[in-house]
């Protein structure tokens, strides 16, 4: 279970940092 909750976590950073660069861009 835990590394599902990371698992998450990771996906929410990526979605984060697409989201910054699209900002960016």
């Amino acid at each position: 279970m835990r590394k599902l909750k990371y698992q998450r976590g990771q996906s929410l950073v990526e979605v984060l940092l697409a989201l910054a660069v699209a900002v960016l861009v």
